[in-house]
């Protein structure tokens, strides 16, 4: 299955609710313990329920059966590069003390009208 950049933001940002979005572990099951996105054999991990903005990126193109985080990652870190973070401080950025879900989709939403145009 084919994926874009600008499919997997919409779908990051889909994905990313409340009930969702999480800090300090990149998933998370669902009793709140840490996880791992994929499962050892590489296939998306069913227990993990709660991603932090990598693990997002991570899962969305893993469903799409894709290894690694997706073309969406190269745009967010550009975006983190004028916020002066380095591009692979996607984790950083969410875990950052104060950071909310509105900054993360404040963030996926400037990835999405970049594209947008």
């Amino acid at each position: 299955m084919q994926i874009t950049a600008l499919s997997q933001l919409l779908a990051v940002r889909a994905l990313l609710t409340p009930s969702v979005w999480t800090q300090g572990a990149t998933a998370r099951d669902k009793r709140g313990v840490t996880t791992t996105v994929r499962t050892e054999d590489g296939n998306v991990n069913p227990r993990a329920v709660r991603f932090c903005l990598y693990g997002a990126l991570m899962h969305t193109y893993a469903k799409a059966d894709r290894c690694g985080h997706g073309p969406a990652y190269e745009i967010v870190g550009e975006l983190l590069l004028k916020r002066g973070y380095s591009r692979s401080d996607t984790p950083v950025f969410n875990d950052e003390a104060g950071r909310t879900l509105e900054d993360i989709h404040a963030l996926l939403d400037e990835a999405i009208a970049q594209l947008q145009g």
